[in-house]
């Protein structure tokens, strides 16, 4: 892979995915409305270095995501529509990825007009880097790389991921498994409006910044932390005797810590 920067657009295919991307396009794609949707073209991006990570970030507004490992490690995209397409060669592409080093950046060539839907392959062990607006789910699951995700109006499940997570979004849950925590890394889970549950290994030593108005239920015993004696609002709870932070916060909802 040459070093200078690669625009791809939604023309180009990865060869290791023609096979499963005639497959999934044959198959039937209903969303909320309930309408056969009419899948783009992926966006083929090629396949990562072995032993070095491969970071995708990915911008989109109107698209719900859903992120999942690649066979071969390789990064391929596929939007869908929650309406027919009538197909148009003259039509403006929907996707651009450019891809320096083993960073990858895929975005929204043109503004949508509905809430589409936008499924992602990453390499195992990507690093994920996210950002959305309005745009319902985000569903991250079994890529076991460490993910930031930034997102409004919808939730956000990010399952079996190794490092560190951070989740920033609003009108939306919370769901958080990790099966190996980055030691001294800090981490944080916030939503204006719904719960977080988190689920991180049992011998996780960390230290729980949370509101005392938040109700929360863990699995861990949890010690007070506030090196004053009083009780603060903005509670410090140890957990395995102290590490580093992980913020949870919430206006409106519940917080369930758990032990993997």
């Amino acid at each position: 892979m040459s070093s200078s920067r690669q625009v791809l657009t939604t023309t180009a295919f990865a060869l290791a995915f023609c096979a499963t991307s005639i497959a999934e396009a044959q198959q039937p794609v209903v969303d909320s409305f309930n309408v056969a949707s009419v899948v783009f073209p992926r966006v083929g991006i090629g396949t990562a270095t072995p032993g070095r990570q491969t970071v995708v970030a990915v911008r989109a507004a109107n698209v719900s995501f859903t992120v999942r490992p690649a066979a071969n490690a390789a990064v391929w995209a596929v939007l869908r529509s929650p309406r027919p397409v009538v197909s148009n060669a003259t039509a403006p592409r929907a996707l651009r990825a450019t891809m320096t080093g083993d960073t990858v950046q895929i975005e929204l060539a043109r503004a949508l007009d509905a809430l589409y839907h936008l499924d992602l392959g990453v390499p195992q062990g990507a690093a994920l880097r996210i950002t959305g607006d309005n745009g319902g789910e985000v569903r991250i699951e079994g890529v076991r790389g460490s993910a930031e995700v930034t997102h409004s109006n919808g939730g956000v499940t990010v399952l079996d991921a190794s490092g560190h997570v951070l989740v920033a979004t609003s009108n939306g849950n919370i769901q958080v498994r990790l099966v190996a925590v980055e030691r001294g890394l800090p981490m944080s889970f916030i939503t204006s409006n719904g719960d977080i549950d988190l689920t991180v290994p049992a011998d996780v030593r960390a230290t729980l910044l949370i509101d005392d108005s938040i109700p929360l239920q863990s699995d861990f015993p949890l010690v007070s932390d506030d090196t004053d004696g009083t009780r603060a609002r903005l509670r410090r709870l140890a957990v395995n005797g102290g590490g580093p932070t992980i913020r949870l916060l919430t206006n409106n909802g519940k917080v369930r810590f758990h032990r993997l």
